[in-house]
């Protein structure tokens, strides 16, 4: 079992641990590209393989492609072999899964984070839902709890901060990893959202060709989780305080000017319907039947989804101060790949488009994505926190 990495004295040494990483990070792959891989003797690599197959962490799948005689097998990870509990609590929802080894989401449930919504309230369900999951499974089969979640977070000590726009109270210097732990009695591994989910771009999505990508997570707040050459970088970011307005609007943070007060997901419905009340017109007034007050998220965008001038004019605008926080960060930094995730651009893809428009032209190598994970990024990337604890 994966657990036997661990073990020093265990079945399964050094050279087991860096084939399972290999075929891991590949997802299938030959012996001999394996052999390439490690430089390993024929013998060490066969003996070695043998152990994990027969230790159940490896199979050989369907053949690959030869051009000449027989066709090689392809080797995979045994995705049963081992489950992950992942976690990722935001600002609006929070959602628990449960992961094979190839970090692929066997179960999932979900729920809206209210006024309600207080650490221990949040925390009590979280552990019910886990309960719930694994009752039918070896616990001896669970490797840990990945989390992903809303930062600044303090690593070492598991703890979250002092996160900002949580509708709820008491979400300050929350102690979750060790709450976590003598409640489950598994270990806990925390980390940003943002630096869960460019991680699992980075092993499972978009990112899998690069070694410097940004992942930015555009929701009530903004969260950047960067990586650069093939390294997580740790530290905690602002990348929603940066400057784009000299002298510009007040921010909680109590500077002027911050990004986030021009572009997160209240600014722009706020902007909307302050527009409207000035007697701007909206094609989503006669769905709300002129209430202002029951004008949501969802209404903004289906208006930018439908051509509303309005609502794409405010979003074209936020895009503008936006791309001026982006294009610091590729002068500074210079990513590869920039991935635009969260709920903006998830519900107004549109959104991408504006983004890209402003940087055509633009001196650089970086291109953007939306990702290939979705709204499953920090929940794959909380799960690929455990997993390669065990085999880094």
């Amino acid at each position: 079992m994966l657990k036997e990495f661990r073990n020093p004295l265990g079945r399964l040494n050094k050279n087991c641990k860096q084939i399972y990483q290999y075929i891991y990070r590949c997802g299938a792959v030959t012996r001999s590209e394996i052999e390439r891989h490690t430089g390993f003797p024929m013998s060490t690599l066969v003996r070695a393989m043998n152990n994990l197959e027969n230790n159940g962490l490896i199979y050989a799948s369907e053949t690959g492609e030869s051009e000449l005689g027989r066709k090689p097998r392809l080797y995979r990870i045994c995705p049963d072999a081992g489950f992950i509990i992942a976690i990722d609590i935001t600002r609006t929802y929070t959602q628990v899964a449960l992961l094979n080894l190839e970090l692929k989401i066997l179960n999932s449930k979900t729920f809206g984070m209210y006024s309600g919504n207080t650490p221990d309230e949040t925390i009590g369900r979280i552990i019910k839902i886990i309960n719930e999951f694994i009752s039918s499974i070896d616990r001896d089969k669970i490797l840990g709890i990945g989390l992903g979640v809303v930062g600044p977070v303090d690593r070492e000590r598991g703890m979250i901060l002092n996160p900002e726009h949580f509708v709820a109270s008491g979400w300050k210097n929350v102690s979750i990893k060790k709450i976590l732990q003598e409640e489950t009695g598994f270990p806990v591994y925390i980390d940003d959202g943002a630096n869960a989910a460019v991680l699992a771009e980075y092993r499972k999505g978009c990112g899998r060709q690069y070694q410097n990508i940004a992942y930015l997570i555009a929701g009530v707040g903004l969260r950047l989780g960067i990586i650069v050459n093939g390294k997580l970088l740790e530290q905690n970011t602002s990348f929603g305080h940066i400057t784009v307005e000299r002298n510009g609007n007040s921010c909680i943070c109590g500077k002027k000017g911050c990004l986030e007060g021009y572009f997160s997901l209240n600014v722009l419905l706020d902007e909307y319907i302050e527009e409207i009340k000035k007697g701007r017109q909206s094609v989503i007034l006669e769905k709300v039947d002129y209430d202002l007050n029951s004008i949501t998220f969802d209404h903004f965008c289906e208006a930018v989804k439908s051509g509303d001038i309005l609502a794409n004019e405010i979003l074209r605008k936020a895009a503008g101060y936006l791309s001026i926080g982006l294009g610091n960060l590729i002068c500074i930094l210079n990513p590869e790949i920039i991935v635009l995730g969260g709920t903006i651009f998830r519900k107004c893809p549109q959104l991408s488009t504006y983004v890209e428009n402003m940087f055509s032209g633009y001196c650089s190598s970086t291109v953007f994505s939306r990702g290939e994970l979705g709204e499953n990024a920090v929940i794959i990337g909380a799960g690929t926190l455990v997993l390669e604890d065990y085999i880094d």
